[in-house]
């Protein structure tokens, strides 16, 4: 018995995740292509779990298919035991669990546990217009909005919904709310973030000068909000109590770490410290940045313009790039962290990655640090990827971002080998 004993602590430390530095950005990234599965056009990933779990879709001439993908990329099928087929995973937390879209959960995603059945999100018994944010919580849950219009369309009454895990298995829905921002032109809300901690954000915007973020606490129903401009956009929450989103007036949105007390730090795009006023920044480059996620250390992912002098001290918009930030170290080209060859000939963007709704590029990170995102590979394929932080991790001898039983095969052949 005692060998069993003392060999587990040994597996468990070999199966660890090498993650990020203290500082929140190690100092290289290793990449990583996620295949389609095979026959597939296209691969597109949504989200990563703590696990180093991943999911998204692939696209095929007859439609999309839910994938998931390890660390090496290879790519493998989400399959449904309830009957049904799945064509996009959305969200993956750390139990494993997903919410999919899939061809029998009717007209919003389910719940599909780990043994591969679905859990339907049910209605609301309040008639009103009812919304699901793609994702899903540490316990399961998932957030939405629901809102109710009594014809007259500047007199919204709006509600924070949250589908939990109920006995039976199945998922149960309640409504917090209503509740009202007292501002008449408010015609819009967007989407009902949900963070492990269960405080939800979401966007109140009218596009005519008027916006607010609003905050419920969905444990105890308290509310409150703070003036955006003209377009409140809120993108990813952490267990902290910060998310990161877009205000701004659509020619010059400007992207913040914000706190649900409503104190922000702007996040400026790449290079900007390069430049004499943050606020030179968006003179000439519309809407640079676009904040997709962050973990709870604050750091930050997504895609930005990347600036440069346009001669006159004035930037210009020198393409698009993905960047991580920290309030520490403002935003980086992840690119340039890229630098072990792995990224060669990649864009960490497609089209459309510095509109409001366009494509993410990076679009998620875990707590270990490692990113997700969707860019176009070096053959000019649309291609998912992961990037895997190759420092600090003595013990990730053949650089997969893991410990295991391979980082000491590969430390062997690097003895034999010796050096020239």
């Amino acid at each position: 018995m005692r060998p069993i004993r003392r060999t587990a602590p040994i597996i468990s430390l070999l199966a660890a995740a090498c993650g990020a530095s203290a500082q929140g950005i190690p100092e290289g990234y290793t990449l990583v292509e996620l295949l389609p599965l095979g026959g597939g056009d296209e691969s597109f990933v949504s989200a990563i779990n703590d696990r180093g779990e991943i999911v998204g879709r692939t696209v095929f001439g007859t439609g999309p298919i839910a994938t998931a993908w390890d660390a090496t990329g290879a790519a493998a099928l989400i399959t449904l035991t309830n009957g049904g087929s799945a064509t996009g995973a959305l969200s993956i937390n750390n139990e494993g669990s997903m919410l999919v879209n899939c061809t029998g959960c009717g007209p919003r995603p389910g719940v599909r546990l780990g043994d591969g059945s679905v859990l339907l999100l049910p209605d609301s018994a309040v008639p009103g217009s009812l919304s699901v944010e793609p994702s899903l919580t540490s316990d399961g849950s998932v957030g939405g909005l629901l809102v109710v219009q009594d014809g007259d369309p500047f007199d919204l009454e709006s509600y924070a919904v949250v589908w939990s895990l109920a006995p039976g298995p199945q998922m149960e829905i309640d409504e917090i709310g209503p509740f009202a921002i007292d501002d008449p032109i408010i015609v819009a809300y967007e989407n009902g973030i949900l963070s492990d901690n269960g405080e939800q954000v979401f966007g109140a915007g009218s596009g005519l000068g008027s916006a607010n973020f609003v905050t419920v606490d969905t444990r105890t129903g308290a509310v409150d909000s703070f003036a955006g401009t003209d377009i409140a956009i809120p993108y990813d929450i952490n267990a902290s109590g910060q998310f990161v989103g877009v205000d701004g007036d659509g020619g010059g949105d400007r992207a913040f770490l914000f706190t649900t007390d409503g104190a922000s730090t702007q996040i400026d795009p790449i290079n900007c410290q390069d430049f004499s006023s943050p606020g030179n920044c968006y003179a000439k480059s519309g809407s640079p940045l676009f904040p997709r996620a962050l973990n709870d250390r604050a750091v930050v992912v997504g895609a930005s313009a990347v600036l440069v002098d346009d001669g006159t001290g004035f930037p210009a918009l020198d393409g698009v790039s993905g960047f991580v930030w920290t309030e520490a170290t403002g935003a980086i080209d992840l690119l340039e962290l890229v630098d072990d060859g792995s990224a060669d000939g990649w864009q960490l963007v497609r089209d459309g990655s510095l509109e409001v709704f366009g494509t993410p590029g990076p679009i998620d990170i875990n707590e270990e640090g490692w990113i997700v995102g969707n860019g176009v590979n070096p053959n000019g394929d649309e291609a998912a990827y992961l990037l895997i932080p190759r420092s600090p991790c003595a013990g990730d001898t053949n650089r997969d971002g893991l410990v295991t039983p391979a980082d000491f095969s590969a430390w062997i052949q690097a003895f034999n080998t010796g050096c020239d």
